[in-house]
């Protein structure tokens, strides 16, 4: 128990850095902190969370796996193995509010943690672009022009974790000032966002790029609503971010068209792009069984396998959670799937008034970040994302139970 009482006490200290600098950290991680949350629930008999209803929902998701879609699928054995291991996700995800985070405390670590982190990870990354590409060390090079790796390592999706952290930064953020009727600092928000635009431009991310300026855009709208006095701050930051452009724009063209040309012209060229033949493929493969899918973790293995006009490049995966779904699960995954986020949704649409609509805002936005059926995606089975989008859903439930305590209190 004391092992048991030791990891509460200190793993909020240790939650950003283990799940964003290393993938397999991150999987054992997740791995570790889920037995012991198991073992902890045994030990005190306590399995409130079983009455969580996205809880219900996520396990009629798991028996689907089990029960229709292994049995279905082009690789049973593999399919049913990767079905048993997506258990860790939810038990992970209800270890934040029933354990890890259940407490003002662990809350204010974690906000600690990730400011430490983040600014860290920001650095290394500052260092990547503006003095050498391989890294601190030489572990972060790639072979990706205009790209930026994860610090010590080659995988060029940094962008991705900024915006997540970020996010969930100014979520605690919000809780802590909106719930306690306390002022909002304008400087650290809009801050935390500047220096996170700033450094995700930078990575070469199209897609986190997009995200997380549309995300920033519900933000400053939220806060504008919330008090006109924000108004001034989203001007300046519009200011500041539309300068950076520019400097970009003239002295590094490269990755300014990278970022931003690029973006545009995906976009608007979408269907003959190579996101457009790799979502054609993957409706293609969706059309070998509609209703239940080839089988979990069997992107690969659909026809067609090779890309049309890809120079026989094989195609992994689709590169959009909804498609990824549809290919592997079926019609009757992608809705049992959703299902389990709408109820997600619900654990705070129910807590909304008028004085804590910010607070709804940042909720609704950390879910837009993880399950947005319109953002290109990893694969279903990408560890290191789904740790973190799982880790994120956990935030999102420690924060409403916080909210719920504080109601009853009330």
């Amino acid at each position: 128990m004391k092992f048991l009482y030791l990891t509460e006490k200190y793993t909020p200290y240790f939650l950003p850095c283990c799940l964003i600098f290393s993938r397999s950290v991150a999987d054992i991680f997740i791995v570790l902190i889920s037995l012991l949350f198991l073992i902890k629930c045994f030990k005190t008999n306590d399995f409130m969370w079983l009455k969580d209803n996205w809880f219900k929902a996520f396990f009629l998701f798991f028996l689907y796996l089990i029960l229709v879609n292994s049995p279905l699928s082009i690789n049973s054995l593999d399919s049913f193995l990767y079905s048993i291991s997506w258990l860790r996700w939810p038990i992970f995800a209800l270890a934040m509010p029933y354990w890890i985070l259940n407490t003002k405390e662990s809350l204010h670590k974690l906000f600690i943690s990730i400011i430490i982190t983040l600014a860290l990870f920001s650095i290394l990354l500052f260092y990547q672009y503006f003095f050498d590409s391989s890294g601190i060390l030489g572990y972060s090079s790639n072979n990706q022009i205009n790209r930026l790796s994860v610090p010590f390592s080659n995988n060029v999706m940094p962008g991705r974790f900024i915006y997540f952290y970020a996010f969930i930064l100014l979520a605690i953020y919000i809780y802590k000032k909106v719930l306690f009727n306390k002022k909002i600092n304008q400087f650290f928000i809009y801050s935390v966002l500047l220096i996170s635009f700033f450094t995700i431009f930078l990575t070469g991310e199209r897609m986190s790029f997009l995200i997380f300026v549309s995300s920033a855009i519900f933000l400053i709208i939220g806060l504008s609503f919330n008090n006109k006095k924000y108004v001034i701050g989203a001007f300046v930051f519009l200011i500041v971010s539309i300068f950076l452009l520019l400097i970009f724009y003239f002295f590094d063209p490269q990755i300014y068209s990278r970022t931003v040309t690029s973006t545009i012209h995906k976009i608007y060229n979408l269907q003959n792009s190579d996101y457009g033949t790799i979502f054609k493929i993957s409706f293609d493969k969706f059309l070998n069984n509609i209703l239940f899918g080839s089988g979990l973790h069997q992107y690969k293995g659909g026809e067609p396998i090779i890309g049309y006009a890809m120079d026989s490049t094989k195609i992994m995966h689709a590169h959009n959670l909804p498609l990824n779904l549809l290919v592997e699960t079926g019609i009757f995954g992608l809705i049992l799937f959703y299902y389990v986020v709408y109820q997600i949704f619900k654990t705070f649409i129910y807590h909304i008034t008028e004085n804590n609509a910010l607070f709804f805002i940042v909720n609704a936005l950390l879910l837009y970040l993880c399950f947005f059926p319109f953002h290109t995606h990893f694969s279903l089975s990408h560890n290191w994302i789904n740790a973190n989008i799982w880790f994120t859903v956990g935030i999102i439930l420690s924060l409403n139970k916080f909210h719920e305590r504080s109601l009853k209190n009330n």
